[in-house]
């Protein structure tokens, strides 16, 4: 009552939050429905030679050139902590400046490294590089919350109603490669 705007702005980006962990888990959890190859093991630790294979995989079922990977922040610790074998990697100003900043690591070769800590943890994780043809995101409604005063309460009260509607799904499985 004393401070609703600064209630509400802390409350909308805790929502705010909320609701893109939940879209971007809707997304990851598709990764184990690619269809375009499997490279690793579970429980075993990704290799560069792995990353050559899923490049290798999605260009032998013809899919377009800039991939995208996305892996676990264990997964890249394992990639680039490697004692050998790790290629140059460059920084993509393009990325730098999206709103994936976050997230962004690294290109190199054509694949653009993304971590993403919404994938299953432990030796169930999959990661995936992808041609972004193989993911299908839409997003119907963006994020929006409406503020409703609820004068049930004594002294009144606002309450924050948040809605985003979205679908993910897989739309070219075999331009998708499981990591």
């Amino acid at each position: 009552m004393s401070d609703p705007f600064g209630g509400q702005r802390d409350a909308s980006a805790d929502l705010g939050r909320v609701f893109a962990v939940k879209a971007d888990t809707a997304c990851v959890s598709l990764f184990s429905s690619l269809t375009g190859g499997t490279v690793g093991s579970a429980g075993g630790t990704l290799t560069w030679a792995n990353v050559q294979r899923a490049a290798a995989y999605l260009r032998a079922n013809y899919a377009p050139g800039n991939y995208i990977c996305v892996l676990r922040p264990e997964h890249w610790y394992y990639l680039t902590s490697a004692s050998s074998g790790v290629p140059t990697l460059m920084q993509s100003p393009a990325w730098q400046d999206s709103l994936a900043a976050n997230f962004y690591q690294a290109s190199w070769g054509g694949i653009d490294f993304f971590v993403d800590g919404n994938i299953t943890s432990g030796t169930a994780a999959v990661g995936a590089m992808f041609h972004a043809d193989a993911m299908a995101f839409d997003l119907r409604k963006p994020f929006g919350i409406e503020v409703q005063r609820d004068a049930s309460r004594g002294g009144g009260g606002y309450e924050l109603n948040a809605t985003m509607w979205f679908g993910a799904g897989v739309y070219r499985p075999t331009f998708g490669v499981q990591m």
